[in-house]
């Protein structure tokens, strides 16, 4: 540092101020990156937990109300033995038949009284 000083005189106060500020310059962006990464990875926790508290919340009303996504009628694990003898019995070939959609007066009367069909 000497050297800097002969040549040109108080270089060496300036080459150390220059890097002191550098450094302090450089502390200062590191904490901002690190801020912003942490507000980021908070923001996104939250966004997941709205999320996923929408989803049990809606799920919870569709249980709650009984209402199903797919409006067609569940078959019953009671009928299906009867359902498959009448199948073999008669040698006929399963025939697909498209989903009936029931109203809320068919559905509320198969909860009510499920082995009416």
């Amino acid at each position: 540092m000497e050297g800097y000083n002969q040549v040109i005189p108080g270089a060496a106060e300036r080459i150390l101020h220059m890097t002191e500020e550098s450094a302090a310059f450089q502390q200062k962006i590191s904490m901002a990156a690190l801020s912003a990464q942490s507000s980021d990875t908070r923001r996104g926790q939250w966004f997941a937990f709205l999320v996923a508290l929408r989803a049990l919340t809606t799920g919870g009303v569709a249980i709650l109300t009984r209402e199903t996504l797919l409006q067609e009628r569940p078959s019953s694990p009671q009928h299906w033995p009867e359902a498959l003898g009448r199948l073999y019995s008669s040698g006929e070939k399963a025939k697909h038949h498209p989903p009936r959609t029931m109203s809320r007066s068919d559905i509320k009367q198969s909860l009510n009284n499920p082995c009416s069909t």
